[in-house]
């Protein structure tokens, strides 16, 4: 190995072994460092999808309550065009001497008032429908914003995970070259902790 190692710049096998084992224990770090960056940046992209949806959410719950507040308004508006009208309908019929509280007088303001209230109750249901829509799409929202918050931990958690995988597969790798270049003679065992620390 001495000769291969000179080929290489090296002065002598213990020093190419060293660097070697130098270089191996930094791409393991390098490695590890890229899992966890990784998960980090998936998680980054996960939750700011997630405050996108809720922030969409409270955009629709606002909408809804806004078409709750036009439905009212304009059932208020709709009852009191029906209230007008049934009055004009009885002064005209006072002014031409018909006897408004009885008869065909009566029943014609009556049935002003019957379709007035149909349609202030179909405003009212048209908003309700509307409002319910806006809530169920917000509820969707936040369902969404929900999976999304989890889907990025799990990518964090996943990047942790990776990264611990590399750091072991990569210390057992280096372990198994150590244990070759002892065998190999190109390095020699430490005496003690200290001198084994010099090859990271």
């Amino acid at each position: 190995m001495g000769q291969l190692a000179q080929g290489f710049g090296f002065t002598d096998a213990g020093t190419a072994a060293q660097q070697s084992m130098g270089f191996g224990a930094q791409s393991v770090g390098s490695g590890a460092i890229g899992d966890i960056l990784g998960g980090v940046g998936q998680m980054e992209q996960f939750n700011y999808r997630g405050q996108v949806a809720a922030n969409n959410a409270k955009i629709e719950r606002a909408n809804a309550e806004a078409t709750l507040a036009a439905g009212q308004s304009e059932e208020s508006m709709s009852k009191l065009r029906t209230g007008v009208t049934m009055a004009a309908q009885k002064a005209a019929q006072a002014a031409n001497g018909v006897q408004v509280g009885v008869g065909s007088a009566a029943e014609v303001r009556q049935s002003t008032a019957n379709v007035g209230a149909i349609d202030a109750a179909m405003i009212h249901y048209n908003a309700a429908r509307a409002a319910l829509g806006q809530e169920n799409l917000a509820s969707n929202y936040d369902a969404q914003a929900t999976l999304d918050r989890r889907a990025g931990m799990g990518a964090l958690i996943e990047g942790l995970g990776k990264s611990g995988s590399s750091v072991l597969s990569g210390a057992s790798s280096l372990s198994n070259k150590y244990a070759q270049y002892l065998q190999s003679g190109a390095l020699k065992a430490p005496a003690s902790n200290d001198d084994f620390e010099g090859l990271y």
